[in-house]
């Protein structure tokens, strides 16, 4: 749950400095910057996307290890969050590229 909580955080954050700089930018407020906020969000959604499908690998291995250890088969519902937020940082991917 610890890697669903960062890249929701990642995911969000970048999709506000987007939104928010392409807020900025309608009201005719422009810097010259060597890495836009549009990239820089993509970047960010881009890497809470990159750290949800590594966290979602680490917990299937982990659960599979505690199964052979301990014969228990239990089903998680973090791989379920997982999926939710994966569809949403998608959706916020996809505004993003194309946003422009």
């Amino acid at each position: 749950m610890a890697w669903i909580r960062t890249a929701t955080s990642l995911i969000s954050f970048g999709f506000t400095i987007y939104k928010f700089f392409e807020f900025e930018a309608g009201q005719g407020l422009r810097a010259h910057r060597l890495l836009s906020p549009r990239v820089f969000g993509m970047i960010m959604i881009g890497t809470g996307l990159a750290a949800l499908l590594l966290g979602a690998i680490d917990h299937r291995r982990s659960t599979r290890l505690l199964h052979e250890e301990f014969g228990v088969a239990h089903r998680s519902t973090a791989i379920v969050v997982a999926a939710i937020v994966s569809v949403m940082g998608l959706l916020a991917l996809g505004s993003a590229l194309l946003g422009e």
